[in-house]
């Protein structure tokens, strides 16, 4: 299942360039959201997208799909809930720089569902929208920033890099204009984590009480990756080879001096 922002070049026109991490964190909290929501293994979020992947249904044993597996109620649905809380994100920033609009509930997706035969072929679509449309998205917003539009017209993406390249002096100078999860996008998965329980009624302590969260993970996937096929039908982080990667703390929470709270900014509005 993928969502894509809904004429997001218009919506995001006087957002901050080439990256707004406001919008950046609305969009990977609305990832974890939709994965928390469905039952999808893993999600991937890049550009503007949400990419949601599914285990196939067995006939064999019965497993029933929500909605009985109706397409246009699977794909409504997941768009509506996803323009619910991306909009309820971009609410948590103060938009006062000429981009009042970001609050108004405008932001929403489109919506479409396929299937693959096979594990192979699950990993070939990830591999298109990881390794090649989000650096693509990337290199290029970062040469829209640094040349114009008129400069980067026609321009290939290799001969962008190598300008970009050029402009910073290297490889290395230009990854740290950026985050990692505009470069390789964001996987997001479940983790199961201990902590010491406590029962109010016994007055007794309990340890390790397992509990679920969610998580993301910006890394490079590659098709040599260990166990790259299965990793994404995976359910946990802790089911795969990749529970020593930290997710990035600055995309965890909201930032604290852009983030004013939706009851003070209507205080605001009336004063």
């Amino acid at each position: 299942m993928r969502l894509d922002g809904s004429n997001f070049k218009n919506f995001t026109k006087r957002c901050k360039k080439p990256f707004d991490e406001r919008i950046t964190y609305s969009l990977l909290n609305t990832g974890k959201d939709l994965l928390a929501e469905t039952n999808a293994c893993t999600a991937f979020v890049q550009s503007d997208e949400i990419s949601l992947i599914f285990k196939g249904v067995d006939p064999f044993y019965g497993v029933q799909t929500k909605y009985g597996g109706r397409i246009s109620k699977l794909a409504s649905t997941t768009a509506s809930f996803a323009a619910a809380r991306f909009n309820y994100y971009l609410n948590l920033y103060n938009w006062e720089d000429k981009n009042i609009h970001m609050t108004q509930g405008f932001g929403n997706f489109d919506c479409r569902l396929f299937n693959v035969p096979s594990n192979k072929e699950l990993i070939d679509v990830v591999m298109w929208r990881h390794q090649y449309e989000c650096r693509r998205n990337t290199i290029a917003m970062m040469a829209l920033s640094e040349y114009g539009k008129k400069s980067i017209h026609e321009v290939s993406t290799i001969t962008l890099l190598d300008r970009l390249i050029g402009t910073y002096g290297s490889f290395e100078n230009l990854l740290q204009r950026f985050h990692p999860i505009h470069f390789y996008g964001a996987f997001i998965k479940k983790e199961q984590f201990k902590i010491q329980g406590y029962n109010p009624k016994t007055n007794e302590e309990f340890d390790d009480v397992i509990r679920t969260r969610v998580a993301h993970r910006c890394f490079d996937l590659t098709p040599e990756f260990p166990n790259a096929e299965d990793f994404l039908t995976k359910k946990y982080w802790d089911e795969t080879d990749l529970t020593n990667l930290q997710p990035p703390s600055e995309y965890e929470r909201p930032n604290i001096s852009t983030f004013e709270s939706r009851s003070r900014r209507r205080a605001n509005h009336y004063e």
